[in-house]
C-alpha cells in the first residue's frame, strides 16, 4: 500500500476539460494506475497558474475544487476523505481516498476564506509556490531573507486549529524556520527532496530534515530527475532510494515518506513512467535492505500518522480568529 503526498492530476484534467480520471489518459496517473500501483490514498493539489495571481486566485481555485468535485462524482472507486478514519476505512472497503491540498496560499484572502476551503474539504496547504505573496517569500525570493507576514502568523494559527497539514514544500529558508518556530502541529514537506545530495533550491538542507521530523511531520521524497541528481539523466530509482534511505537518517524512520509530483514534471526519474510503476520503488528499497516494517511506513503508515497528527478534531464551528487586518 502507497500514500503519495503530492500529485499535479487536476492540473492535467481542467486544462482537457474533456479527461476523465478513471481512463487512461496518457499522463502520470489515473484511477487505474493508481490501482495497479497499490496507492490507497492520494492528495491532488490545486495549483494556481502565475497568470492567475493575484486578483483571479480565488476563481481559479474554486475551478479547481468543482474539477476535483466532478471527477469525485463520476469516478467509482475513489472518494474525498477529510479524516484519517475515512481513510482506514476505505482501506477496508477497497476505496481510493482523495485529499484535497492548496499548493500555494494566493486564493487564501483571509481567516474566512480558509474555513471555507476546509468546509470543501482542504487537508493541507502549501503557504506558497516559488514566488513571494502575502503569506511568505517562496524559494524563489529566498534573499530577501522575509519571514512569515503577521497574516501568515494568524493563517498558521488558524491551520493547526482546524487541522490542516502546513506544507512547507516551496517557501523560503527563513519562512521554513519560521512555520517551524510557530506550528504546533506536525509540519510536512509534501514533495521536496535531500539538498546534500542533490542542489536543487526546492530541496530541503539537513538541518531542514532533522527539524521536520522533531516537529512529528513527514518529508515526501519526490521523484523529479532534477530534484534527484545533478546530472538528471542518471537519476534513476536508486537514486531516488538514496534520497529515502539519507532523510530517514536525518529526519527519522517515522518522518519520511513519498510525494511522487506526478503530472506536475515532464520526466521522472529513470524506471518510473506513471504512479503504475509505484512498486519499483518499494522493490528497491527492499534491494537496499529495508526491513518490511521500514518500507510500510515510508510507503504509507507515516503519513497516515502525521495526518491523524494534523488534522486531529476538525473544528469546523467556533469564532477562531476573525481579525485579517
Amino acid at each position: 500500500m502507497i500514500i503519495d503526498g503530492h500529485c499535479d492530476t487536476l492540473w492535467r484534467l481542467l486544462a482537457n476539460k474533456q479527461a476523465d480520471l478513471s481512463t487512461p489518459s496518457g499522463g502520470h496517473l489515473d484511477l487505474p494506475g493508481l490501482v495497479k500501483g497499490g496507492v490507497v490514498a492520494q492528495l491532488f493539489a490545486v495549483y494556481v497558474e502565475p497568470e492567475y495571481k493575484p486578483d483571479r486566485a480565488l476563481h481559479r481555485a474554486l475551478q479547481y475544487v468543482d474539477c476535483f468535485y466532478r471527477q469525485m462524482e463520476n469516478c467509482q472507486g475513489i472518494s474525498l476523505v477529510r479524516n484519517a478514519h475515512e481513510i482506514r476505512e476505505n482501506i477496508d472497503r477497497g476505496v481510493i481516498s482523495a485529499v484535497l491540498a492548496l499548493e500555494g496560499g494566493e486564493p487564501i484572502l483571509d481567516l474566512e476564506c480558509l474555513r471555507v476551503f476546509h468546509r470543501l474539504g482542504v487537508r493541507s496547504i502549501g503557504l506558497t509556490w516559488n514566488q513571494r505573496n502575502h503569506i511568505a517569500d517562496g524559494v524563489a525570493e529566498s534573499g530577501t531573507g522575509g519571514r512569515l507576514s503577521s497574516f501568515g502568523v494568524r493563517l498558521v494559527g488558524e491551520m493547526n486549529r482546524l487541522g490542516i497539514m502546513v506544507d512547507v514544500s516551496h517557501i523560503s529558508e527563513p519562512g521554513f524556520w519560521h512555520v517551524i518556530e510557530i506550528s504546533k502541529r506536525p509540519v510536512v514537506a509534501t514533495h521536496s527532496n535531500c539538498k546534500s545530495l542533490c542542489a536543487h533550491k526546492r530541496n530541503l538542507s539537513d538541518e531542514q530534515l532533522a527539524a521536520i521530523g522533531r516537529s512529528g511531520g513527514v518529508v515526501g521524497i519526490t521523484m523529479p530527475p532534477d530534484f534527484v541528481s545533478s546530472e538528471p539523466e542518471a537519476a534513476d530509482v536508486d537514486r531516488l532510494v538514496d534520497h529515502i534511505e539519507h532523510a530517514l537518517a536525518l529526519a527519522g524512520e517515522s518522518a519520511v515518506g513519498l510525494g511522487s509530483d506526478f503530472d506536475g514534471t515532464e520526466r521522472l526519474v529513470k524506471g518510473i513512467s506513471g504512479v503504475a510503476d509505484y512498486p519499483r520503488v518499494l522493490e528497491a528499497m527492499k534491494r537496499r535492505g529495508f526491513s518490511d516494517e521500514l518500507v510500510e511506513k515510508v510507503a504509507w503508515k507515516n503519513w497516515l500518522s502525521v495526518m491523524e497528527a494534523a488534522w486531529g478534531e476538525a473544528v469546523i464551528e467556533g469564532a477562531g480568529d476573525t481579525n485579517n487586518t
